[in-house]
């Protein structure tokens, strides 16, 4: 590549002139708020000069994340890791995660209005990926760090319930409306981080960081809290947002600056993140292309030599920006889902019409029964007043019936020579 197309690729890489991601009202909102606590101080940051692998050798890569907000990222030139700079103060963490993180990220004003975090699923899939390397035993204690809303502990117990196993579930969270949610949901969830755990000197069989560990600022402290808390056989689930599958995610538009954001303290290759974990006595005992894996302690890990993903990422970047089989994929994937989404709408209209032709059905096949229900209701009304009418004319035999038993009676009571005197008379009463 010439030095004009990376000049481009660069130019393109720092533009802060733009908002990377669509946002909607309450995200805007926020953003606003959000930048006038930055510029009072009340929200903190620091500049960072030296990478977690200990090299100062870092180049910047951008200037603005997803949200268009002045938080730059850079890359080590001696590893690959990239990092972000400037970033939010550890003091100023808990404030930012309660206030702002859920609302600007998400665009929702309320929890409320969110019922999950992460996508349906999330909690199942990590239990089935850690499901051959748990411990065989019927109980577990499972630490989840950054538990949100409470769905992936709760995923993970349902279907750990499958293999009848039990989890004792702990969950930690800084934002109090999430700790509410998890608590409405029966997952027991705490107000901290992994050092207020370490505090209470327990050990957990399963601790889950699900798009967590790159929210740390200091990786080495986290990591030290982390074994504290851990016992020889203790399973460590991490998983982060790769870099280097950004362009496959519509959620980030298909773009490195989309996928970018202050929150993210490290943005991590499989290779970063496992020079990191190594270097603290971690083995990787699994590992896929989505930087989804399992650690365990292992002191006897030999030292091996350090991944240096830089060329690997800029390479990646380049390509990202220049490369028309990036954008052709982009186009597609987006024209892939909005087909996807016109072809459901087909099928729901067409279903609609079908009901509404089943329930015009009904209705007309209801219309033929209300009025074979009316010929039936004026038959018996017929029937009704015929019955009447016969019971007023029996009405009327039975008076006549009364007066003549009456005249019998008067009849039967007088003398033999009255008798004879009134016979004549008797007999024109029933004659």
């Amino acid at each position: 590549m010439d030095n004009i197309e990376t000049k481009e690729f660069r130019r393109e890489l720092i533009r802060t002139d733009i908002i990377p991601r669509k946002l909607n009202d309450v995200s805007k909102k926020y953003r606003e708020l959000f930048l006038k606590d930055l510029e009072s101080g009340k929200i903190k940051t620091e500049i960072v000069t030296k990478c977690q692998c200990g090299s100062s050798d870092l180049e910047q890569l951008t200037k603005i994340d997803r949200f268009g907000l002045p938080f730059g990222s850079l890359i080590c030139k001696d590893c690959g890791l990239v990092i972000t700079s400037p970033r939010i103060v550890e003091e100023s963490l808990p404030y930012y995660y309660d206030t702002y993180y859920h609302p600007l990220n998400y665009g929702k004003e309320h929890l409320e209005n969110q019922s999950v975090l992460y996508e349906d699923g999330q909690g199942t899939k990590i239990f089935n990926i850690l499901k051959k390397f748990l411990p065989k035993q019927d109980e577990l204690n499972v630490l989840e760090i950054g538990a949100g809303t409470g769905n992936v502990l709760d995923e993970f117990k349902q279907e750990a319930k499958k293999y009848n196993v039990h989890v004792n579930e702990l969950g930690t969270e800084y934002s109090n409306d999430c700790i509410r949610i998890c608590e409405e949901k029966g997952v027991k969830t705490i107000y901290g981080n992994i050092k207020t755990i370490a505090e209470m000197e327990k050990k957990f069989d399963v601790i889950i960081l699900s798009h967590v560990f790159e929210h740390f600022i200091d990786l080495q402290t986290e990591i030290v809290n982390l074994k504290k808390i851990m016992h020889k056989d203790s399973l460590l689930y991490i998983e982060v947002p790769g870099i280097l599958e950004s362009h496959k995610k519509e959620y980030y538009d298909f773009s490195f600056l989309g996928y970018l954001i202050h929150a993210h303290m490290y943005n991590f290759t499989k290779d970063t993140l496992v020079n990191i974990l190594q270097k603290n006595g971690f083995k990787n005992i699994y590992m896929n292309e989505k930087v989804e894996s399992i650690f365990k302690l292992d002191s006897m890990v030999e030292t091996i030599e350090k991944y240096n993903s830089y060329d690997l990422i800029i390479d990646y970047l380049e390509k990202f920006y220049e490369a028309y089989d990036f954008l052709k994929y982009a186009i597609l994937k987006k024209l892939e889902k909005q087909n996807i989404r016109i072809q459901t709408r087909d099928e729901d209209i067409q279903n609609l019409k079908d009901t509404i032709e089943k329930q015009n059905i009904r209705i007309q096949t209801r219309d033929e029964e209300i009025e074979s229900l009316k010929d039936k209701i004026q038959k018996q009304a017929i029937r009704i007043e015929t019955r009447d009418k016969e019971i007023e004319s029996l009405k009327h035999r039975n008076k006549e019936q009364e007066k003549k038993i009456v005249v019998v009676k008067k009849f039967l009571g007088l003398s033999f020579t009255e008798k004879l005197k009134n016979y004549k008379k008797l007999k024109g009463v029933f004659l």
